[in-house]
């Protein structure tokens, strides 16, 4: 288990000889820091800080975990790549379209500009896994492919690609967790990640929303269950806000994959 049942312990967190392995001066987008704060600089309530940073707001290497998003925080938007940051180290998104060599190789540019440095592959119909190596073989690559099919999803799932992008984050990288359209597999994925790194689930959830509209999360359910632990009561008052929020948001799955279907009939 990642510290216990889909989190990371506060010893680990806490921990200076692994703070110490993450990117010093914050989180990088597109090869700059958007909150980029030195260590002598005030921690978070103290003072200002960096451009783009909020006082209670900030993203180092001490301290990344404790980043939130506010009206003043601009995040990097994908031209090509179907992709969108909901953290400055995390992105969910859909596929490369490697049926097109030039449009998937701008594509793969895009993301490699944008700083993205891990990527978790959840689709089970398809592995770009050789043809990114081929291309970028500096790029961590995770195949973790299961099928969208509104299946109950096993916890190792989740506790895999967790492990693999915490690793990641955690020595400075970025990671991009992405299925198909980016709708269902990678966003959830995306959720447990951020749900591990002490999210509460309803701001996991909003700031997944608010990087990605078309996200439904299909098998956020799952990953609840995975970081609670079935029959917890945390489990049952999280499934009852999950359920809430998605009224709230009127996300319906037939509303979001028509959408999706536009944009791919625009595109």
């Amino acid at each position: 288990m990642v510290g216990g049942p889909g989190r990371v312990s506060g010893r680990e967190a806490d921990d200076p000889n692994t703070r110490a392995n993450r990117r010093a001066g914050g989180a990088y987008i597109g090869g700059r820091s958007i909150c980029q704060v030195p260590e002598s600089a005030n921690l978070p309530g103290t003072g200002p800080v960096g451009a783009g940073c909020h006082s209670d707001q900030v993203s180092t290497h001490h301290d990344f975990r404790l980043w939130r998003r506010t009206s003043g925080d601009e995040l990097l938007s994908f031209e090509h790549a179907n992709a969108s940051f909901v953290t400055p180290y995390l992105a969910i998104g859909g596929d490369l379209e490697t049926t097109t060599e030039d449009v998937a190789v701008g594509q793969l540019g895009e993301l490699g500009d944008a700083g993205i440095t891990h990527v978790i592959d959840v689709r089970l119909e398809w592995n770009d896994e050789d043809w990114v190596r081929e291309r970028r073989a500096d790029l961590e690559y995770l195949h973790l492919g299961i099928e969208d099919a509104g299946q109950r999803v096993p916890d190792e799932w989740f506790e895999e690609g967790v492990r693999f992008a915490l690793e990641g984050i955690e020595s400075g990288g970025i990671v991009l967790s992405h299925c198909h359209a980016g709708v269902n597999r990678g966003p959830s994925m995306g959720f447990a990640i951020l749900l591990a790194l002490g999210w509460d689930a309803v701001e996991a959830l909003d700031a997944i929303h608010a990087a990605r509209p078309i996200a439904f999360l299909a098998y956020a359910e799952d990953a609840l269950r995975w970081h609670h632990g079935e029959g917890s009561p945390e489990l049952a008052e999280d499934l009852r806000r999950l359920a809430a929020w998605r009224w709230r948001n009127h996300l319906r799955l037939e509303d979001v994959l028509r959408a999706v279907r536009e944009q791919e009939e625009l595109a």
